[in-house]
């Protein structure tokens, strides 16, 4: 939905562009291959008016965007819907594989060397949407460009596990703003019987 929102966007506010332009100026990636296959699909119905004889590849991957090195260039808008699961529900290897991400972002201390989860963790659950978040602004935002995510709101409430993502620094220094926060808690999502 976000890949094919932009192109929608770019084939509005610039009717000249060809659907390689366009295919070339936006990007997506996802670690579920049936969610990249829906993606391109959907990208290619998106620029179905635009194709003539060119050869054009969707623009979307199959790849894990907090631990994949990005393909390509920084970009004005990173937008998304990270995976919201703690910490704790995440698999052994991919803690572990992660772990200095947490880290290199302030999400959490090293524990002392204990091995003490909860010193680890902090005082709450760390939400793998927080690392998505700090990640996302450091490898894939061009500098003064804009994060748009779709994240739970405890990262902005929680007394001790958020307070690391509330710094609104990246592991590399780059200060962060929040121009804004939506709150959908009141909205009705799904109807109920």
């Amino acid at each position: 939905a976000f890949v094919t929102r932009a192109i929608e966007r770019l084939r509005a506010s610039q009717p000249g562009l060809r659907a390689s332009d366009i295919a070339r100026r936006v990007a997506g990636i996802d670690v579920n291959p049936l969610a990249v296959l829906m993606a391109r699909t959907a990208c290619l119905l998106a620029l179905r008016p635009l194709l003539g004889e060119e050869t054009v590849a969707m623009p979307v991957a199959l790849g894990d965007a907090i631990l994949d090195e990005p393909r390509g260039a920084a970009f004005d808008i990173v937008t998304g819907n990270p995976p919201w699961v703690g910490f704790e529900s995440l698999p052994e290897e991919y803690r572990v594989r992660t772990k200095g991400l947490w880290k290199h972002h302030g999400l959490f201390a090293d524990g002392g060397g204990r091995g003490n989860m909860q010193v680890m963790l902090g005082r709450g659950k760390k939400d793998l949407s927080m690392l998505a978040t700090c990640v996302a602004a450091e490898k894939y935002l061009k500098p003064g460009g804009r994060l748009v995510f779709v994240i739970t709101q405890t990262v902005f409430k929680s007394v001790g596990s958020g307070a690391g993502f509330r710094r609104f620094v990246t592991g590399d220094g780059t200060p962060l703003s929040v121009l804004g926060v939506d709150a959908f808690s009141a909205r009705r999502v799904v109807p109920t019987a």
